[in-house]
């Protein structure tokens, strides 16, 4: 496990995979929304990555990112209640915690911390450290 993601985005696809252990196989994936999947071992209750579908249309919602907008996890209402309370507590922990914070007053919605420095507009791997250089990223 790294101690921070990867970062990778499939343009043609618009998807952003966010890996928290490169080259691990996740042991179960589930679809937190329509557009958002977590990938991990639920056994460790341990993350292993997130994949965001549709990634641009999320990230060039400049409204919803000035509100600081938290995402429902809708998908979650489909799991029995053990695995939503499996999924929730992989969320709340390392490694995913680093990227994934939930809203205060609902335990049902989250937000990426680390979303708006990743405005990508071309084919792109880097590691979180490169965050730092945005010019790198925007263009």
């Amino acid at each position: 496990m790294n101690k921070y993601p990867i970062y990778n985005h499939d343009p043609e696809g618009d998807i952003l995979y966010i890996s928290f252990s490169p080259g691990e196989k996740a042991k179960t994936a589930v679809g937190l929304t329509d557009d958002i999947l977590l990938r991990f071992n639920r056994a460790e209750k341990r993350a292993i990555g997130i994949t965001i579908l549709n990634y641009s249309d999320m990230i060039n919602d400049t409204k919803k990112r000035q509100q600081n907008h938290y995402i429902p996890l809708d998908g979650l209402d489909e799991l029995k209640p053990d695995w939503q309370d499996d999924v929730i507590e992989t969320l709340k922990r390392s490694p995913a915690n680093y990227e994934i914070e939930f809203a205060d007053d609902n335990v049902m919605a989250v937000r990426f911390k680390h979303l708006d420095s990743l405005l990508i507009r071309k084919p792109v791997c880097f590691k979180h450290s490169d965050l730092s250089l945005p010019q790198r990223i925007a263009a």
